[in-house]
């Protein structure tokens, strides 16, 4: 968060060619901090994404920790692989 004095917007980026990528460009601004109009909704999808997968990492290794019983034990360690691997291409990208 910033405060009302210090927020600004900028809208001189060379892809706001229209009225519907000047849109694009504040939502992505505010959402996003980057006033790129491109692929705005993308963007943040992956972003939700990557915010629901560090949630089930977080869970899973709690879980993992947690357990006693080996063969749960290596089916929670299973997922857990699978979901940091997912994390890891996302932030790639």
């Amino acid at each position: 968060w910033q405060p009302a004095g210090e927020a600004t917007l900028n809208a001189t980026d060379p892809a706001v060619d229209s009225m519907d990528a000047l849109w694009e460009s504040l939502c992505s601004q505010v959402i996003l901090d980057d006033p790129s109009p491109i692929d705005v909704n993308t963007r943040l999808a992956r972003r939700m994404q990557i915010a629901h997968l560090t949630a089930q990492v977080d869970k899973l290794t709690r879980d993992h920790q947690r357990a006693k019983n080996p063969e749960q034990r290596n089916e929670i360690y299973a997922k857990l692989h699978k979901m940091k691997r997912q994390l890891e291409e996302l932030q790639g990208q």
